[in-house]
């Protein structure tokens, strides 16, 4: 009897230290996780006969898209002639000095599942569009709104320029990358409303002095724009295009013309 006491006790001891080292082991796990990455992850440690696993699982209740900051890119026209047998040649652009300037400023982001990687991206920012012409010409507003080139003579260079107020609807998918930052693939739609457009020469005149001429107007643009938009990212640095679903200009009244472009851009 005096036997059977004595292993059951040592049973018991031998019982509660491997729980109580388990527990420490587990505690300090935790601890090391929660120092390394902050409150955002958990840890859940789970044991088996042979080993031991730990799986991490994201705390954070709010999806994060990437929209906010600052975006430039290289812009070209899409242009269809068929109706106007050509006429379009004088819109011709400059790639290299046709720019795409967007400042978003206000995010907001909705969680679309339970693992806080898909959600849909909406907000608020300006577009700034400088369109370089790379025949030296201008163009100008004729009766009925018809668009026609203008031409001057000792041309430096021609720009035509619009901004946009855009609103964005995207979804956006996130997958984990290194150092527990986020690779994202976005997709979906930017609404744009037209606030201003004006033409900019940089010429010389007969007495080989730098003058600029500068006209405002509607130049016959549709008031609001589509665009459709891609983009892909690593934490803060994005690669983007954009292609424009609209005609920029009235129908019939110019070629039918949907800029794209290409960039980059840095998120906030």
């Amino acid at each position: 009897m005096k036997n059977i006491i004595i292993t059951l006790t040592l049973l018991c001891s031998f019982s509660f230290s491997s729980q109580a080292e388990k527990t420490y082991q587990t505690d300090t796990i935790k601890k090391v996780h929660l120092q390394e990455k902050g409150e955002v992850w958990k840890t859940q440690v789970l044991s088996d006969p042979l080993h031991s696993r730990v799986y991490q699982r994201s705390q954070n209740p709010r999806f994060r898209g990437h929209w906010s900051g600052f975006n430039l890119g290289f812009a070209d026209f899409s242009i269809s002639n068929e109706q106007l047998n050509g006429a379009g040649d004088y819109l011709e652009l400059e790639r290299k000095n046709s720019l795409v300037m967007q400042f978003n400023m206000f995010q907001y982001s909705m969680r679309l599942n339970k693992l806080n990687n898909i959600g849909l991206v909406t907000g608020l920012g300006l577009e700034y569009q400088r369109f370089r012409f790379a025949n030296k010409n201008s163009i100008e507003r004729g009766e009925g709104g018809q668009i026609y080139p203008m031409e001057i003579e000792n041309v430096k260079k021609s720009s035509f320029k619009n901004l946009y107020l855009t609103v964005p609807l995207i979804f956006e998918w996130q997958f984990p990358a290194k150092k527990y930052q986020r690779t994202y693939v976005a997709a979906g739609v930017m609404g744009g409303l037209r606030l201003h457009t004006k033409t900019k020469v940089v010429y010389k005149n007969e007495n080989g002095n730098t003058r600029r001429m500068k006209n405002s107007g509607n130049y016959s643009m549709n008031p609001v724009k589509a665009d459709a938009v891609v983009r892909i990212g690593y934490y803060k640095l994005a690669v983007w295009g954009s292609y424009t679903l609209t005609n920029m200009m009235e129908k019939n009244k110019a070629p039918e013309i949907h800029p794209y472009t290409i960039g980059f851009g840095v998120n906030f």
